[in-house]
């Protein structure tokens, strides 16, 4: 059996027959641990909206013509640690210190209108160093709009510990990669030692 079939059968079919580790362990897609001075596995907060990028919060919300039967919350990083370590044995598996916030990028050109779509936001670290990220408006109107993943994937690689051996990075928005994406879920980076994950718990489920 694949990794991406047990990948499959495990959120689908979790009572299916178990894959077993005497296949899985002479595959040669799985990601040997080279460099053993990097054994820990960092996963970072969601960005929060500062109180003047409020409006951000509704970009999360799908526009359904219905309402959706279950209402979910804001990504649970201590939920995400706790998953990866079943996977991750052996590592050392942290969540980053580091906190993160979306903020305006030109406050010059920042008319205090929801109707209007800035075209970047910023992405303002722990250090006040902040990024610019690029936002589109989405075609299908399903939802209010989307964060390009190259401006988030460049604030993690400023921020990622010398010993890490991967960094996660979750976001509630929706995001693209390049500009004929409907959507992105996420990117690996294996030369950095980077993986971001992007996992969309309303919109991408709810529509």
């Amino acid at each position: 059996m694949s990794c991406k079939h047990t990948y499959l059968r495990l959120n689908l079919l979790p009572f299916a027959e178990l894959a077993g580790f005497k296949d899985w362990l002479p595959m040669k897609s799985r990601n040997t641990m080279t460099d053993t001075r990097r054994i820990s596995l960092f996963v970072a907060r969601v960005p929060q909206a500062s109180k003047e990028m409020d409006f951000m919060r509704e970009w999360i919300v799908p526009h359904l013509d219905e309402a959706p039967t279950t209402q979910l919350s804001s990504l649970d990083t201590e939920l995400f640690v706790e998953y990866f370590r079943a996977f991750y044995h052996g590592m050392d598996l942290r969540i980053l210190p580091n906190k993160f916030s979306w903020t305006s990028w030109d406050k010059s050109i920042y008319p205090n209108r929801r109707a209007n779509l800035p075209k970047h936001v910023g992405l303002t670290d722990s250090n006040q160093s902040t990024t610019r990220i690029r936002v589109r408006s989405v075609a299908h109107k399903s939802i209010t709009a989307q964060l390009n993943l190259n401006g988030i994937l460049d604030t993690a690689i400023s921020i990622l510990p010398a010993d890490a051996y991967a960094l996660r990075l979750l976001v509630d928005h929706d995001i693209y990669e390049n500009d004929d994406d409907d959507f992105c879920c996420g990117v690996r980076m294996e030369e950095a030692a980077l993986l971001r994950f992007k996992q969309r718990a309303t919109t991408r489920y709810l529509t």
